[in-house]
């Protein structure tokens, strides 16, 4: 796979305590984005990890928003990873989970617990809103897509 190693990673908390994250990158090759997602049960704190594909954006936009239980307790960032796996197939959520660090971290997002996030209005054509996850998440969307090293 040509990419850039640009990588989403979308995390949901509820009470300083991780119960959702999503990775998304983007296979230039076989022009699909990836998707690894690690859910954690809030009542048994069971780990499901998941990985799924998607050639369609708005879908994969509205698949990843309908997993967040509240936008107040989402953080977004974009990372610059090197080195991933040429093969998509071979980018799993734990490969991507050991290398999330604030070293690759380009730029970030932090929402969680914050009162003054209101609901996005959709037919707001403003390009410049980044105070609401989805949003944010929407802008990434189109940066992994469309930038990436060539090597």
């Amino acid at each position: 796979m040509k990419m850039g190693d640009l990588v989403i990673c979308l995390t949901e908390s509820n009470d300083n305590k991780e119960i959702l994250k999503v990775f998304v990158f983007y296979d230039y090759k076989e022009e699909k984005f990836g998707i690894r997602i690690l859910n954690i049960s809030e009542n048994s704190n069971k780990r499901k990890i998941f990985s799924y594909y998607s050639r369609a954006k708005l879908v994969l936009f509205d698949f990843i928003i309908a997993m967040i239980s509240n936008p107040k307790d989402v953080d977004v960032s974009l990372f610059d990873y090197h080195n991933l796996p040429l093969e998509s197939g071979n980018i799993t959520f734990e490969l991507l989970e050991n290398r999330d660090s604030k070293k690759v971290e380009m730029f970030g997002y932090v929402y969680n617990n914050n009162d003054d996030i209101e609901d996005v209005d959709e037919d707001n054509d403003e390009d410049d809103d980044n105070s609401h996850p989805k949003e944010v998440f929407k802008k990434m969307l189109n940066i992994i897509e469309h930038i990436y090293n060539e090597y």
